[in-house]
């Protein structure tokens, strides 16, 4: 009992947390079709660990990486995501760990800045449910291109939201993603 109060005012924090720094980004306004264009450096985060195995993450990565030829593709992973990718996925990784978190569960000052000096154009959020961590580095990542799941909050964290009506369990809900990203 005690366990689940504490987990619900943390989560309530988090949102605080993530609406105050959500606040600080100016708003871009985005021309739907162009937005796609000019997508240099792809950052991919994959640390829902109950929703986003190793196979969604081959058909995302796969996708972008013939999407976006050109592109630098960065996978952020943590949980229980450890099983090996292909290599020609990805250009770069990092591993979150529980090291890199603060004592609310959220990236810490260095992590965020390491984020934001990746000069992400497109960040991709693959938690099929808010992910409070996934959710502050997609904005501290500063890509002009935030997008994940339609969910509750997620408009703190995204500006192009995606929602799978039909597709809500499984491979299919990313299938619908890669439609979305052309």
């Amino acid at each position: 009992m005690l366990s689940r109060l504490l987990g619900t005012i943390r989560l309530k924090i988090q949102r605080r947390a993530l609406r105050r720094r959500s606040r600080r980004l100016t708003d871009l306004q985005l021309d739907v079709n162009h937005c796609w264009e000019g997508i240099r450096h792809c950052v991919v985060f994959g640390l829902d660990d109950r929703g986003v195995g190793p196979s969604e993450l081959e058909l995302v990565l796969g996708h972008l990486k013939s999407r976006f030829p050109d592109s630098t593709v960065t996978l952020v992973v943590g949980g229980r995501n450890t099983e090996p990718l292909p290599p020609s996925l990805y250009d770069r990784a990092l591993r979150v760990q529980k090291e890199h978190l603060n004592w609310l569960g959220l990236p810490s000052k260095g992590l965020r800045k390491r984020m934001a000096e990746a000069e992400a154009d497109l960040a991709l959020d693959l938690s099929p449910g808010f992910n409070p961590v996934s959710s502050a580095l997609c904005l501290a990542s500063g890509a002009r291109l935030r997008v994940g799941f339609a969910g509750p909050v997620a408009d703190l964290a995204f500006n192009f939201q995606i929602a799978p009506f039909n597709a809500r369990s499984g491979l299919d809900r990313y299938e619908v993603m890669v439609r979305y990203l052309g």
